[in-house]
């Protein structure tokens, strides 16, 4: 009922007040994220463009806008003050245009790679997971439509991005309070077994060697800050 409703939303307010301070700091591990989501090539140039204009415009259009960050925050019992004072909000939002610029380089590479042999099982499967057709573009080219919507998906693997990517038993007030912060864990726990526990199996075991190397040089970095 509404009385519960305050309830919980008072206590994750609470708990995040208290508890995420540094937020900021520790959202910064996730930068690995795009590197295992792609490759080292894609990830770094993907940085630098969102120092530019173009880079941010093309993250714009993937959804990385001020409407989604809020949306965002409210899904995560964030306060739009705390969000953005604690610098929540620009780590994330940065987060999230280096995903959108990393995913439309990745493609672009992996598109150019079809191209030349349109049986490449390593190429077809990658552009799947960013819910490209691979025949499709290989007869009829790549869109700016196909960028986008990639830039999309990879966003959506790598960040948490709304109440339907975690159990429904967790979206109750209730259920809320008690997982406030599974969420992050829950997304993390998702995002290894389709890129990296998956990809071992079926022989690449780069983005295993991504994580393993660039997730402890990042850790430590943030843990010395």
């Amino acid at each position: 009922d509404d009385k519960i409703t305050k309830i919980s939303s008072f206590a994750r307010m609470y708990n995040n007040v208290t508890k995420l301070s540094l937020i900021a700091i520790t959202n910064i591990s996730d930068i690995i994220k795009p590197l295992v989501r792609t490759n080292f090539t894609a990830a770094i140039k993907g940085i630098v463009q969102t120092m530019t204009k173009e880079g941010r415009h093309r993250a714009a259009l993937a959804g990385v806008d001020k409407n989604s960050l809020s949306e965002y925050a409210k899904e995560q019992g964030l306060g739009n003050n705390f969000f953005k004072y604690t610098g929540f909000e620009f780590t994330e939002s940065k987060l999230r245009q280096v995903a959108a610029n990393a995913a439309r380089n990745y493609v672009n590479l992996l598109y150019r790679k079809l191209k030349k042999n349109p049986a490449n099982v390593f190429v077809r499967r990658r552009l799947e997971q960013f819910g490209l057709n691979a025949t499709t573009l290989y007869q009829q080219g790549i869109r700016e439509k196909d960028y986008i919507d990639a830039s999309i998906q990879a966003i959506a693997d790598m960040q948490p991005v709304s109440k339907l990517d975690v159990p429904y038993y967790w979206q109750s007030p209730i259920g809320k309070m008690g997982a406030q912060y599974k969420t992050f864990a829950y997304k993390q726990y998702d995002f290894m077994k389709k890129f990296v526990f998956s990809e071992v199996t079926k022989g690449n075991i780069k983005p295993l060697i991504l994580f393993l190397v660039g997730g402890a040089a990042v850790g430590e970095g943030v843990a010395d800050l």
